[in-house]
């Protein structure tokens, strides 16, 4: 009974400490929001996805750890979960941001609605990518190549280590990072902008020339129709360069190792 005793304390102490990078990483990620599913069945899973590295971590783990060092433990690793979480749930912004950008051009920004994922306002179109990258991102293998970089940081960063030394470059990374969010956003929404754009600008050559024509009706209706029917057409473009990004998805995890060093 002692041995069982001591052999749970252990386990309990395993999971406190290895779970926080998950479920932080995890709460970070839109497809894991609150509003997709229960706080407790997302922790159920984390709990079930976690379970694969506790067998590094439990051999890791030090004869005696006291109350400050315990906690100190859990706050890195909830800093590390957040950095990960950021680069790992960037796509899904940049999906986001592309709806967000055609739906402002075509004049529909003003047709707001709770994006159900990220659990904050969005628009119709923004939604709508969102969710068709989720569905991508799990029927293409994209989840199991997260899933892989994530165990992948339990090695290169140990849960019992040090707190990584941030590089003089991290900061520098970050930005470009968003940098190359924003980047991709007017990339990949900039066939269907241009195309609604010159669709403004031929409307307001009419009304310049045919001032009786009320073309501010007229506008929302012929860009929204255009913007769909570009949307269709781009749609296999625009998700084999989603499906190519998030197949680069464990080399921006790994990047890291050079940023975030173990001293």
């Amino acid at each position: 009974m002692e041995l069982d005793a001591e052999f749970l304390k252990k386990s309990i102490l395993v999971l406190s400490v290895s779970l926080p990078r998950m479920l932080v990483m995890f709460g970070v990620m839109p497809f894991f929001g609150s509003g997709m599913m229960q706080v407790m069945v997302r922790n159920t899973l984390v709990v079930c996805l976690g379970l694969g590295v506790y067998p590094l971590v439990f051999t890791q783990l030090p004869d005696e750890i006291r109350l400050l060092p315990w906690m100190m433990v859990i706050a890195k690793e909830a800093m590390l979960g957040v950095v990960l979480g950021y680069l790992g749930a960037s796509l899904f912004w940049v999906a986001e941001g592309v709806g967000l950008f055609i739906d402002n051009q075509r004049g529909a920004s003003m047709a707001q609605m709770m994006d159900p994922m990220s659990g904050v306002e969005s628009s119709p179109l923004g939604s709508l990518l969102m969710q068709v990258l989720t569905v991508l991102f799990f029927t293409t293998g994209g989840f199991l190549v997260f899933l892989g970089g994530i165990y992948e940081s339990y090695q290169v960063w140990p849960v019992f280590s040090a707190a990584p030394a941030l590089d003089a470059h991290f900061a520098e990374v970050m930005i470009q990072h968003s940098a190359r969010i924003i980047e991709m956003i007017v990339l990949f929404a900039a066939p269907i902008v241009i195309a609604v754009f010159v669709a403004e600008f031929g409307l307001g050559l009419i009304n310049r020339f045919s001032p009786q024509l009320n073309i501010f009706f007229l506008s929302m209706s012929i860009k929204s129709v255009l913007a769909i029917v570009f949307l269709i057409a781009y749609m296999v473009t625009l998700l084999t360069m989603f499906d190519g990004e998030q197949r680069n998805l464990w080399q921006h995890l790994m990047n890291l190792d050079h940023v975030l060093k173990v001293p």
